[in-house]
């Protein structure tokens, strides 16, 4: 990010209007750029001075800033961790149904290959299992043929 975009970024920052990524471009920026670092000192000195916030007679707005700086920091690194958490929920999900339909599989083919085996040995077949199962699944009829 150039300087031309940071300082055109100090009103939203303080408004908390930025989005995550144009926030954490304009932390780095604001953070290895001294000159914008200044001129967000300046901006967020009158919105403290003119904001209707609270008078708390403190007027150390260079502490006040730095504490601004580190809450958006924290923001980003818990967005950060949020975002990470959902994408491994997700992947475990996914491998949760994926055995869990594997599994299922597993038991259906299985059932198939009993009956097979008792057709096979001229035992007297469950034929209504073997209808049920045929009937059920259309992918074990594919892998039959």
């Amino acid at each position: 990010m150039d300087c031309v975009r940071a300082q055109k970024l100090i009103r939203p920052y303080l408004d908390g209007k930025l989005s995550d990524r144009e926030l954490e471009e304009f932390l780095d920026h604001v953070d290895s750029c001294p000159a914008c670092h200044d001129e967000l000192e300046i901006y967020f000195s009158i919105y403290q001075t003119l904001g209707e916030e609270t008078d708390d007679g403190d007027y150390n707005f260079t502490r006040k800033l730095d504490e601004k700086l580190q809450r958006s920091e924290q923001y980003l690194t818990r967005r950060h961790i949020f975002r990470s958490m959902k994408i491994v929920l997700i992947v475990c999900a996914e491998l949760f149904f994926i055995a869990a339909f594997s599994g299922l599989v597993t038991r259906e083919l299985e059932e198939v290959q009993s009956t097979i085996e008792m057709v096979e040995t001229e035992t007297e077949p469950d034929t209504q299992g073997l209808r049920r199962i045929w009937n059920r699944n259309p992918a074990i009829r594919v892998k039959m043929d």
